[in-house]
């Protein structure tokens, strides 16, 4: 449980993507569970959450039978895990000026 709240500070520990993911996510995609294999309890790579962001976004999880966020919820969820690790994550860096390095 540390580890995944260790991940929710890098989404600067919204009180909203706490609750989403504990909700949501922990109670099948936990070390016991492993759901798919997938296990949010350790380290995750930012291919896995900007995946799970698709699949939150397409509604294809949480699946269906199961407990499922309201449309707003899962959009304040998404666009913070694309703004962290999406296209939003990295942003324009401008011009780039080349110098001489003598």
């Amino acid at each position: 449980m540390f580890r995944l709240l260790l991940f929710l500070c890098v989404l600067n520990c919204a009180a909203d993507e706490i609750a989403f993911v504990r909700k949501y996510c922990v109670s099948c995609h936990s070390d016991a569970a492993r759901a798919g294999g997938l296990s949010l309890a350790g380290a995750v790579p930012a291919a896995v959450w900007e995946k799970a962001a698709e699949k939150v976004s397409a509604g294809r999880m949480p699946p269906l039978g199961a407990t499922r966020p309201e449309a707003g919820e899962a959009a304040v969820f998404v666009a913070r895990v694309e703004k962290t690790y999406g296209r939003g994550a990295t942003g324009d860096p401008g011009r780039v000026t080349s110098r001489r390095l003598n």
